[in-house]
């Protein structure tokens, strides 16, 4: 299942988020409010992610082509490694546009800390801006505020346009720096298109963080135009899916480390899917407890939800809990669910779930 494969794909990210769809203010806030859900560092570094991701979101912004919908969805990706913090912005841009956004990143990746800083309140002094809203000073405070080289690559297209993809990386003082070249941000942005993946989290899913997911993946249905019903089951089943990576994954110190996915096909039907550890003993009790859950018909399992309901407790023991069993109602079977070995006799559990 995707979980699986791009946890492995992700394995070294202490988190990550990636974003594809609509690049709008709203989803510019939620998004802020997902980062900062997920990231435990010093609170400057947050703020200073926080304001790179913002100004990665206006870049997108600044080039969007909201009138043609067969053309690539923008991404954005961010991904901590080793106290590395990388933010990667994949856009179309007009080719016309090229030669100046060059010059301008290529100019930028030559100066000090000192010439940066002198360009920046120079180009502030002057309000230099370019046709598309001060593009510009937003790359100028990127680089002051990342005080590394901005990665790009321009690829082809078509005959008006071609692929913009801007790369910064942050590293904490008292961390070692590491690299991540534009391929292997271009690996994933493959992964997640030929998967029709809107959105993906991995990293801690403790309680405090789980809203701005809720947040996100509300806002995303609405500006779809989602049915109000689908919605609200869609709502039901991700406080499950996510409530189930703390009930059941294995945990490090406080961390409930999973991984979220939230998909649309080609029918435009969304699905949600989420995956995590878990001990290989809790595992085969779970998939036992599924595997049944998965032939029974809906008198079946309304029984069997009656009968966990009047239980001592509700959620209690190795295998599935209330929560599962209603997600499988509520779903007419559209629930898939797969394990698969990991190292220290552990078992990686998905389960996924198609809206409809």
């Amino acid at each position: 299942m995707d979980s699986f494969e791009l946890d492995l794909i992700l394995k070294e990210d202490d988190f990550s988020m990636i974003y594809r769809g609509e690049f709008n203010d709203e989803m510019t806030y939620e998004l802020m409010e997902l980062l900062n859900s997920g990231i435990n560092d010093k609170k400057w570094v947050r703020k200073r992610l926080s304001y790179l991701v913002a100004e990665c979101f206006q870049n997108v912004i600044r080039h969007a082509d909201t009138e043609n919908s067969d053309k690539p969805d923008p991404i954005l990706i961010t991904r901590k490694k080793k106290g590395n913090h990388f933010i990667t912005s994949i856009n179309l841009v007009e080719n016309s546009e090229i030669e100046k956004l060059n010059e301008m990143l290529s100019a930028l990746n030559k100066l000090d800390d000192s010439n940066i800083d002198e360009a920046f309140h120079e180009a502030l002094q002057k309000n230099q801006m370019s046709e598309k809203g001060g593009a510009g000073l937003g790359l100028i405070e990127m680089a002051r505020k990342t005080k590394n080289p901005l990665q790009h690559e321009f690829l082809p297209y078509s005959d008006d346009e071609s692929i913009f993809v801007l790369q910064l990386k942050m590293t904490s003082p008292d961390q070692e720096p590491i690299t991540m070249s534009i391929q292997e941000s271009m690996d994933v942005y493959n992964e997640i298109i030929s998967r029709n993946i809107v959105l993906l989290r991995k990293g801690n899913f403790k309680q405090e963080s789980l809203m701005p997911v809720f947040n996100l993946f509300e806002a995303n249905l609405a500006y779809n135009d989602e049915d109000l019903k689908i919605r609200k089951k869609g709502l039901y089943i991700l406080i499950e899916m996510l409530q189930n990576i703390a009930r059941h994954g294995k945990t490090t110190g406080e961390e409930h480390e999973g991984i979220f996915i939230l998909s649309i096909d080609n029918n435009e039907k969304y699905s949600i899917e989420t995956g995590n550890s878990v001990d290989r003993e809790h595992g085969v009790s779970l998939e036992r407890d599924l595997t049944e859950l998965a032939g029974f018909d809906k008198i079946q399992l309304n029984k069997r939800y009656k009968h966990q309901l009047m239980s001592e407790n509700p959620q209690a023991g190795e295998g599935a809990g209330i929560g599962i069993i209603e997600m499988f109602r509520n779903c007419d079977g559209n629930v898939q669910f797969n394990f698969e070995s990991l190292p220290n006799d552990a078992l990686f559990f998905s389960i996924k779930v198609l809206l409809n």
